[in-house]
């Protein structure tokens, strides 16, 4: 099967723009000109390789390796996305408790031009906090620990991403109550 994602995505009216990566190949990012915030990234979990994009030739498109994404594909759920004419279709995406861990560990691995990506993640990270703390907090606490335990990379860069999300979100319960004791 050969899918030209570059082709779609720069043929739509909207303006996507690829952004292209240091060594001039093309990268795994598109932003919507006109709307600097807007910004599509093609992501794959991260390998030995280095931090270059893979490129996937079949689908014209390339694929920015992410630290941690793994955790977020370990266990997905099910949702439903629906379009303004009443179109519906059931996608895979990553369980929300999950998804909020991961952006805590990923706050430190973006630097310099990435902070305001680094931003949106904690306040990302803090709007699903604050609900799966009301709503399931022991699915929360679940994949905390499971990441926390994963060795002392993950839990130190876990304990940096709450750092910085206790920082700009002071009154988020994410206490000893959850979390225990860091150690």
């Amino acid at each position: 099967m050969q899918i030209d994602i570059h082709a779609a995505l720069t043929s739509f009216e909207q303006g996507f723009i690829p952004l292209v990566q240091l060594s001039g190949g093309a990268g795994a990012s598109y932003k919507l000109s006109g709307d600097p915030e807007f910004q599509i990234d093609f992501l794959t979990s991260a390998h030995r390789g280095g931090d270059d994009p893979i490129v996937i030739p079949n689908l014209n498109v390339g694929l920015q390796p992410l630290r941690f994404m793994e955790f977020l594909l370990e266990r997905v759920t099910q949702a439903v996305l629906t379009d303004r004419n009443g179109g519906a279709v059931t996608v895979s995406i990553p369980a929300p408790e999950r998804y909020a861990v991961h952006k805590l560990l990923i706050v430190g691995e973006r630097s310099g031009a990435m902070r305001t990506k680094a931003n949106k993640d904690l306040q990302q990270a803090a709007a699903l906090f604050d609900y799966l703390l009301a709503t399931q907090p022991e699915s929360l606490h679940d994949a905390w620990h499971d990441a926390i335990g994963r060795g002392p990379g993950w839990r130190k860069r876990a304990y940096e991403g709450l750092s910085a999300l206790q920082r700009i979100h002071p009154d988020l319960p994410v206490g000893d109550l959850l979390f225990g004791v860091q150690t």
